[in-house]
Parts: structure tokens; sequence; C-alpha cells
């Protein structure tokens, strides 16, 4: 999925594991190969509860996506 922020698009992946596993980053990092500065940092949602950036990208619990998307931690 794709938020448009302003003039930027945000990649967004949802997972539905609660364990997180470092191919889910594959579709997030090609995309920002692809779209270069014309993106923001990108989200991956999962069933998890741990929350924390790894390779320029969020990783956050889908409970907390209200909070995320306010702008709130």
């Amino acid at each position: 999925m794709l938020l448009e922020t302003g003039t930027r698009l945000r990649p967004v992946e949802i997972k539905s594991g609660a364990t997180f596993v470092p191919d889910w980053f594959r579709g997030l990092n090609k995309w920002a190969s692809l779209a270069a500065d014309q993106t923001l940092p990108g989200w991956l949602i999962y069933g998890g509860n741990d929350r924390y950036g790894r390779e320029s990208i969020e990783v956050f619990p889908w409970r907390s996506l209200g909070q995320t998307a306010s702008g709130g931690q």
C-alpha cells in the first residue's frame, strides 16, 4: 500500500504474522530503490508486539496503528 503525504509517498507493508521475518523488508526496499528521494521511510505493520526501526523502516504492531498515523508514540 502507498500513503500519499503531501507530494511524497510512504510505502506500507502489512503482515499478519507475529514473528518478524527479515524477508518482509524485500518489497519496501525494492520500492525505496525505485522511488529514490520521492519516498518517505516505509512502515511495516505486523501482528507482533514490539516496535522498532530497522533499515530505515519503522516496524510496529497493528494495535498501535492509530497512534502512529496520528503522529503519537
